[in-house]
């Protein structure tokens, strides 16, 4: 993962003082080099998961007359549908930060989540 990469609000993984994983949030632009206490190097991705994305508000998120399409989930994988021409797997996104910033990207907005930190064996 590279800092570029992420931008406040992103969930990675990082690895506390005592040795411990944990789903972290990016709160500042000085964490974009040390990311609570490890350096953006040792931090990871989050992969995407259908229980995560099910606690988005992405799913269902149309776009008006002048995109005319929908952002779907199934599963762990995200999809836009342009209306009359069918579903579009966007296999590329495959973990959290990047969901987020395309989520960004399209509404301008950041895309809601009940998910709090948490600590996770990796």
């Amino acid at each position: 993962m590279k800092a570029i990469e992420l931008r406040i609000g992103n969930w990675y993984y990082a690895m506390t003082i005592s040795g411990n994983w944990i789903e972290s949030q990016v709160r500042d632009g000085k964490q974009l080099d040390i990311l609570d206490g490890c350096s953006i190097d040792e931090a990871k991705p989050i992969p995407l998961t259908e229980e995560w994305l099910e606690s988005t508000n992405i799913n269902g998120t149309s776009f008006g007359a002048e995109l005319c399409f929908t952002i779907w989930t199934e599963g762990n994988k995200i999809y836009l549908e342009q209306y009359g021409e069918g579903r579009v797997l966007l296999d590329h996104i495959k973990y959290r930060h990047q969901a987020q910033n395309f989520y960004h990207a399209l509404t301008g907005e950041e895309l809601q989540t009940d998910v709090t930190d948490q600590k996770v064996n990796l």
